[in-house]
């Protein structure tokens, strides 16, 4: 057995803390990493790793101009030593398109990830599997520009390579079959939404198991559907079920909670239990107002984070 390397010691510690929450620990292990990384050089993949992880940290304790900060040097020096094809220069603009769209900043990610994506097709080709969680990124932030139609053509194509792909079980699959059938529930096309929406849900249960909040999500999908088509009473099971999965989620997530409500409300108002709705609605605003109050406190954290 191969005896690990001190690069690999320190970012294998590095990832711990990170999943622990210990965001401070994993950035000061991450940038011990990278140093150690530089002697490999910047077309080394291990370089590469080491500063996503770090800017992956660095985020976690929002310093979100620290983390762009450092792929933009990165991606710069990558492309002055490798060439603007580079495998790792794909890797870096796809990293920092995630941080632009997470910013909010989606114009200025979309060329990143369109780059990115064109990069690895030609390196890799167009159906190869790893191109699929690309492409379903890049659909998701032509959704958010308002492209639709782009957002359509992507995602269809994200499925049909992850359809050919042996990860054609995984959570990510199940996001991009979600997504692709809220698009289509946009245009009104409410049997292939809900088509897709089954499907996602199927594989997030295989998946996740029955109880996770992830699966809450497909489950209010698959609702939503229902309702579109008047289907109210088939509505109320996944409604049901996704209410009782999110209530005892923690830390609680307001917004799926009051989507939730809100979908079982109008199941019930349509099915003439008026006064059961209106109890779940009442509700709905109490989690509204905490989930004011938490995006409050929130800001009020990342202000005090910044330098």
């Amino acid at each position: 057995m191969a005896q690990e390397t001190p690069w690999e010691n320190t970012n294998a510690a590095g990832m711990r803390a990170y999943q622990q929450g210990n965001y401070t620990e994993a950035e000061n292990l991450f940038k011990a990493g990278m140093e150690r990384a530089a002697k490999f050089g910047e077309s080394d993949p291990r370089y590469t790793s080491a500063i996503t992880n770090l800017a992956e940290a660095l985020q976690a304790e929002g310093k979100y101009g620290d983390a762009e900060q450092l792929f933009r040097g990165a991606l710069s020096n990558c492309e002055m030593a490798n060439g603007p094809e580079d495998a790792q220069v794909a890797t870096l603009l796809y990293a920092m398109g995630k941080l632009l769209a997470k910013r909010g900043r989606y114009a200025e990610a979309e060329p990143a990830q369109q780059r990115a994506l064109a990069i690895r097709e030609k390196l890799l080709g167009a159906e190869d599997p790893h191109l699929a969680p690309m492409l379903s990124n890049l659909a998701m932030l032509e959704y958010l520009l308002q492209n639709y139609t782009e957002a359509q053509r992507l995602y269809e194509r994200s499925v049909k390579v992850w359809d050919k792909a042996s990860q054609a079980g995984s959570v990510n699959f199940a996001q991009t079959l979600q997504n692709l059938g809220v698009v289509y529930f946009g245009q009104h096309k409410y049997d292939e939404a809900g088509a897709l929406f089954g499907r996602a849900l199927t594989i997030k249960e295989q998946a996740l198991g029955e109880e996770h909040p992830g699966v809450a999500s497909a489950l209010t999908k698959v609702a939503i559907a229902d309702m579109a088509r008047g289907y109210y009473a088939e509505a109320e099971a996944p409604c049901q079920r996704a209410l009782a999965i999110l209530e005892k989620s923690t830390p609680p997530d307001y917004a799926a909670l009051i989507e939730a409500l809100m979908n079982y409300a109008q199941v019930l108002e349509k099915t003439n239990r008026k006064a059961e709705g209106e109890l779940l609605e009442t509700r709905a605003m109490v989690y509204g107002a905490k989930l004011k109050e938490s995006k409050a406190k929130n800001q009020d954290v990342i202000a005090a984070q910044q330098p």
